[in-house]
C-alpha cells in the first residue's frame, strides 16, 4: 500500500512496483511564465527580459522532461511572451522616436514638473 511521506513530500510504496516517479515543477519555468504574462500587459521590457532569461534557464534545467523536473511548456510560453513584449517595446519606442511624438511626450513631462 502506498503512503505519503511528509518528510520528503513523496509517496512510499511497500512492494508496489507500479508506482511512477514524481516529477516536480521547475520554479524557473513557473517564474518565466508569470513574468511572460505580465510583460505585454503592464511592464514591457522590465518583465520581458527576465522572462526570456528565466525561460532559457528553465529549459536547460528541465531538458526533455525525462528527468525529475517538468515545466517545458510553461518555459516556452514565457519565452514567447517575453520575446513578443521586447519586440513590441522596441518597435513602439523606435516609432515614437521617428515620428517625433517622443519629443512631445518629453516636453509635456518637463512642463508637468
Amino acid at each position: 500500500m502506498a503512503e505519503f511521506n511528509e518528510k520528503n513530500d513523496d509517496w512510499e510504496n511497500e512492494g508496489d512496483s507500479t508506482a511512477t516517479a514524481v516529477q516536480k515543477l521547475s520554479q524557473l519555468c513557473l517564474y518565466s511564465l508569470i513574468l511572460g504574462i505580465l510583460s505585454p500587459i503592464c511592464c514591457g521590457c522590465l518583465t520581458g527580459i527576465p522572462a526570456v532569461i528565466l525561460g532559457h534557464m528553465g529549459l536547460s534545467e528541465v531538458g526533455d522532461e525525462s528527468g525529475p523536473l517538468r515545466g517545458r511548456g510553461m518555459a516556452l510560453a514565457g519565452l514567447v511572451l517575453g520575446y513578443i513584449s521586447i519586440v513590441i517595446t522596441v518597435l513602439s519606442t523606435f516609432f515614437a522616436l521617428v515620428t517625433g511624438s517622443f519629443a512631445e511626450i518629453m516636453n509635456e513631462f518637463e512642463r508637468a514638473f
